[in-house]
């Protein structure tokens, strides 16, 4: 019998599928998922997400809160015509971060002695430093519904993957009350993380009080009064709010289903640290008819098939 040279058996050492280390497109992950809403008190308009919470429910895996996702949200174009879904995420800026790294600082301390004292086998596998969302853009209520991620039977049935456990991180204060952390306001039981770390410090006039003039200033002809005085007080006060952080949630994109020339399907990758997003409609009805028709997509990358880089520095 002829040998059939024409399909050879693949080689391990050079079949990319067989390697231990694969490249990313290898990696098997569920990135891209349609997102249904579930929740909320009476009709809404608006809800809360956690891309890292989706991740882990679709991919049955941890993927740690603590992170910058890069995320990004597709809609059809068959919903109604008119139809505006607002995306939000926190502000991607330094004291965002910051906040989130004096929060987890200060909750790995609060747990020291315990560490110490538990045995290492009895400490929760899945724990997770996680923190409450804000609970208004600008004034609504959290009440409002939950993002989950969707999948489908065999008939075609959808349903939103709602299992899994995500508790919020506590401790307890010096009074012996229960605390957490929010990225709202604090108030209440809850510490609010930007808050607190603006409590930090505040910048300062510098220098706080300028000479009006300069030393020898009449020695040479060139020299002037007004430029000396010019250059300690023009500059002298930060070119920002001296004592407040401004809003740290920004609006990333506005799908938009409407006639020629107004529509807008996508609103392309955006960094959202902590995984956190909220979605918006103009109406309930809105928010009512977008079915199934909202996609969540995170880029791909080496943390467990996505591209996420820590909140935290190591």
């Amino acid at each position: 019998m002829a040998r059939n040279t024409t399909h050879k058996k693949k080689k391990v050492s050079s079949d990319p599928s067989f390697r231990k280390k694969k490249p990313l497109g290898y990696f098997p992950v569920v990135r891209k998922m349609e997102v249904r809403f579930q929740g909320g008190v009476g009709a809404v308009q608006f809800a809360n997400g956690d891309a890292g919470s989706m991740l882990s429910r679709v991919n049955n895996r941890l993927y740690r809160y603590g992170k910058m996702y890069d995320l990004k949200f597709d809609v059809s174009a068959a919903l109604p015509a008119g139809t505006t879904i607002e995306i939000y995420a926190l502000s991607n800026t330094w004291y965002v971060q910051k906040a989130f790294e004096e929060a987890k600082h200060v909750y790995d301390r609060a747990y020291e002695n315990e560490m110490e004292n538990v045995n290492e086998t009895n400490i929760a596998r899945w724990r997770d430093f996680r923190i409450r969302p804000a609970s208004a853009i600008p004034s609504y209520n959290i009440a409002g519904s939950w993002a989950y991620p969707t999948v489908y039977n065999s008939n075609y049935g959808a349903t939103p993957i709602t299992t899994g456990d995500f508790p919020d991180s506590l401790v307890e204060d010096s009074s012996g009350t229960t605390r957490f952390f929010t990225w709202d306001i604090g108030v209440g039981t809850n510490y609010g993380v930007v808050q607190e770390y603006d409590l930090a410090g505040n910048q300062t006039r510098n220098p706080n009080l300028g000479t009006g003039t300069m030393p020898y200033a009449d020695l040479e002809a060139d020299s002037s009064a007004v430029e000396g005085a010019a250059l300690q007080i023009q500059g002298q006060d930060p070119p920002y709010g001296a004592t407040d952080f401004p809003n740290w949630w920004v609006k990333v994109g506005e799908l938009t289903v409407g006639g020629q020339g107004q529509t807008k399907l996508s609103t392309g990758f955006f960094h959202a640290p902590c995984g956190q997003f909220k979605i918006r409609t103009a109406t309930t009805d809105e928010f009512a008819a977008i079915g199934d028709n909202l996609t969540l997509e995170v880029r791909a990358g080496d943390y467990k098939g996505v591209h996420a880089v820590n909140m935290e520095r190591m």
